[in-house]
Formats: C-alpha cells, structure tokens, sequence
C-alpha cells in the first residue's frame, strides 16, 4: 500500500529513495490506518440512503401520479385568475352607477304617503 502511495505521491524513484533512506513511509501508513476506519463508516452509510432510495421509488410511483393530479391544479389556479378580474369589474360598475341613488329616492317617497 505505502509503495503505491508513494508512486502516488512521487516518482517510484523518489518512492524507494525514502523508503531506504528513512522509516518516514513507515508512519505514514499509521495515520492512513486511523482515516481507513473513517472511510469504512461513510462506506455504510451510503447503503443507508440506497434502501432510502429504494423506499422513495416504491412511494414515488404514487407520488409521480400526485403531480400529475398537480400539474392540473395549476391550470385551475390560471382558470380562477381571470375570474376574480372580471368580478371586480362589475362590481365597480354598480358601485359607480346611479344603482344606490335610486334606492334612497323611494325612502322619501314612501315618507309623503306615511303623511298622507
């Protein structure tokens, strides 16, 4: 491992240069010893989100099905749009028309023949 590493990190001539020279290769396995169980954590862990995934595949067939049901629903959303524009539209109108002065007018009316 440490040789691979070494050609890796160096040229193999370098690499067997320090391996004679110095035990430094020597230590750096150690540290590499204590990040190997730390990968091997991580290594599980992706299994997890695969069955995740998996769970998500067997629920996702339904779900596709709900967008489409959503998919529609925006069209109704753009359909109801336009419709409360046009409501406020007539609205106004009345609003703006002589529609509640005739109203008070048969008030006074209805008042002289109460006296009479």
């Amino acid at each position: 491992m440490a040789r691979t590493r070494g050609a890796k990190s160096s040229s193999p001539s370098n690499r067997k240069k320090s391996l004679r020279k110095e035990p430094v290769p020597d230590s750096a396995p150690e540290p590499s010893q204590p990040s190997r169980p730390i990968p091997s954590p991580v290594k599980p862990a992706p299994p997890k989100p695969l069955a995740r995934r998996y769970l998500t595949r067997s629920g996702g067939q339904p779900l596709q099905k709900r967008p489409r049901v959503e998919s529609s629903e925006p069209i109704d959303l753009t359909e109801q749009s336009p419709e409360p524009s046009p409501i406020p539209t007539p609205m106004p109108s009345p609003v703006s028309s002589p529609i509640p002065m005739p109203v008070p007018s048969p008030v006074p009316s209805p008042a002289p023949q109460a006296k009479a």
